[in-house]
């Protein structure tokens, strides 16, 4: 083809001038857009239930010198020699409940074997959860200025639910008494630092026996207290048909439905203390994940701006109703609702 003559120009500038007023070329037939997602109405349920166990049982063996133990109130530990005599410094109290008034004294301490909490329930809502959403989709039968077509999207979400744990519980403990000495001197038992004390490991200071006398173990009432979080993201596919409408030269309107695909992924995390009423204490911690297929169904609409021929703004609202995701272990569980998500999109359209 001799492009130096004028002939080949003629077609093109008539193609021009029909191009359409609104700037949407008559044989658009794909878009793709991309944005940012705003999510409300996700919701986390919390429950609590039943026997929690409580880690570390460092309360240590009975009738058994030169060993660790550990309680919520307080320590009875190996000193730097090795508890000579069957006498150590390294101890401490919390309470003067704890150290008896008669004769021969003894120090009594609580190590919280577990809680009982009954069942107790939050719903938290931590609204609103910022996200990614993208589509891509074509025309399927065009008629002036309506187009019947088909879309499919992809969104993720990450959500982070947040409870505030206070909760009363039953706690059954390990209960264990220690010999307080007799004074060298005479004149009965040594006097101990009153509560709360906290000796050391070198052997100098205060003296109490080593060996623990196991009592009956003790029901008692407390308090849990804590944080327990849900970090999860929301990974979802979307599919259904699509009518695109087009008004005047700027603006044009389009709605969809179909069904959704999601996956779930992320995890429970726990941070909780107790404090039972022989004032002992106890910290808890810990989490474990889960990976969850959800689905159902959407519903959306979006006005869109033509800035220019191939680019427009849009602003949008989504619908989205997906199944639950259930997270459990030992007694603590969190069900991620997403059966009335609504999400508000805002982004760049392009039209080809």
């Amino acid at each position: 083809m001799n492009l130096s003559r004028p002939h080949w120009f003629l077609p093109l500038a008539a193609v021009c001038v029909i191009a359409p007023e609104d700037g949407r070329a008559e044989d658009w037939t794909r878009n793709f857009r991309i944005g940012m997602t705003i999510a409300l109405n996700i919701h986390g349920d919390f429950s609590t239930s039943g026997t929690l166990g409580v880690p570390g049982g460092q309360a240590g063996p009975a009738g058994v010198g030169g060993v660790d133990h550990i309680y919520g109130d307080g320590y009875v530990r190996k000193d730097d020699t090795g508890n000579a005599l069957g006498l150590t410094s390294n101890w401490g109290y919390e309470n003067p409940s704890q150290l008896s008034t008669t004769s021969p004294q003894t120090l009594t301490f609580h190590s919280a074997q577990s809680v009982n909490v009954g069942d107790h329930r939050d719903r938290v809502e931590d609204a609103p959860y910022l996200g990614f959403d993208m589509a891509y989709g074509g025309s399927i039968v065009h008629s002036g200025s309506w187009d019947l077509g088909w879309e499919m999207g992809f969104g993720i979400l990450p959500i982070t639910l947040e409870n505030k744990l206070n909760v009363l519980g039953t706690f059954v403990t390990t209960v264990h008494q220690f010999e307080v000495p007799q004074n060298p001197l005479g004149g009965g038992n040594i006097v101990l630092p009153q509560a709360p004390y906290h000796g050391g490991t070198g052997g100098l200071g205060p003296l109490i026996g080593d060996v623990a006398t196991a009592l009956p173990d003790e029901t008692v009432s407390g308090t849990i207290t804590g944080k327990q979080t849900l970090d999860v993201n929301l990974y979802h596919l979307r599919l259904g048909p699509t009518l695109h409408w087009e008004s005047g030269h700027r603006w044009a309107a389009s709605v969809g439905l179909g069904g959704a695909l999601g996956w779930v992924n992320g995890d429970y995390r726990y941070e909780e203390s107790g404090s039972f009423a022989e004032g002992g204490s106890i910290s808890n911690s810990g989490r474990f994940g889960t990976s969850d297929f959800v689905f159902g169904g959407y519903v959306d609409g979006r006005v869109l701006y033509h800035v220019q021929e191939n680019a427009d703004l849009f602003v949008g609202a989504q619908f989205m109703s997906l199944t639950n995701t259930k997270f459990s272990r030992d007694g603590r569980e969190a069900r991620l609702d997403l059966g009335r998500g609504v999400y508000f999109t805002v982004g760049i359209n392009w039209p080809f």
